[in-house]
C-alpha cells in the first residue's frame, strides 16, 4: 500500500524552500535606497584599481607606516590626497583617477572623504559613513565598514571578485 504525504506537508515545504530562496536573493540585491546610494564603480573602475595601486605603492615606501587614513581634500574643482603627515605626490593619471573616484560617488550616498586601509582591504569612504566601496585582496566579503572595532550590522554585496558595496543596516 503507497504512503501518501499529505497536501500540508508538501505546501508547508514549497512555502519554506521559496522564502529561503527570497531571502537569500534578497541579501545580495540592493534596495532602490542603496541603487542610488552607491558609487559609479562600472563606469569607473580602472579608475578605482589606480588609486588602490596607488595607496598600495605608497603603504610599501613608507616603513614603519603607522596610520590607516588617507584624506581627500576638495578645493575650487580640484582634489588632493592627504595623511595625517603630508599630501601626497600624483602624476596626471593618478589625479585624473582620483577626480573620477571622487566624482563615482553620487551626492545621496555623501562626498568620498577617506580612504582607509587596513590589512588585505582598501576601502573608499563616505561621509555621513552610510556607504563604502571595498576592495579585499583575498575576495573576502567584508567584516565591517570603516574600522575593525565596529560594531554596526553591515549589509555587503560583491560586484566582481575583490569589490563590494558595502551599506549600514
Amino acid at each position: 500500500m503507497k504512503r501518501r504525504v499529505p497536501v500540508f506537508s508538501v505546501c508547508a515545504a514549497v512555502c519554506l524552500a521559496v522564502v529561503i530562496g527570497i531571502s537569500l536573493l534578497a541579501k545580495n540585491t540592493l534596495t532602490p535606497e542603496q541603487e542610488v546610494q552607491q558609487a559609479n564603480f562600472k563606469e569607473c573602475e580602472e579608475d578605482f584599481l589606480t588609486v588602490v595601486e596607488l595607496i598600495s605603492a605608497h603603504r610599501a615606501q613608507v616603513e614603519g607606516i603607522d596610520y590607516p587614513f588617507f584624506y581627500l581634500q576638495y578645493n575650487e574643482g580640484s582634489v588632493s590626497l592627504f595623511t595625517k603627515k603630508q599630501e601626497i605626490s600624483l602624476n596626471e593619471k593618478e589625479l585624473l583617477s582620483l577626480r573620477m573616484v571622487s566624482a563615482a560617488f553620487p551626492e545621496n550616498a555623501g562626498a568620498l572623504t577617506t580612504i582607509s586601509v587596513y590589512p588585505g582591504r582598501i576601502s573608499f569612504d563616505t561621509e555621513p559613513k552610510r556607504y563604502a566601496l571595498v576592495y579585499t585582496a583575498e575576495d573576502t566579503q567584508p567584516e565591517f565598514m570603516f574600522q575593525p572595532k565596529e560594531t554596526r550590522k553591515i549589509q555587503c554585496i560583491k560586484i566582481k571578485p575583490h569589490w563590494y558595496h558595502v551599506f549600514a543596516e
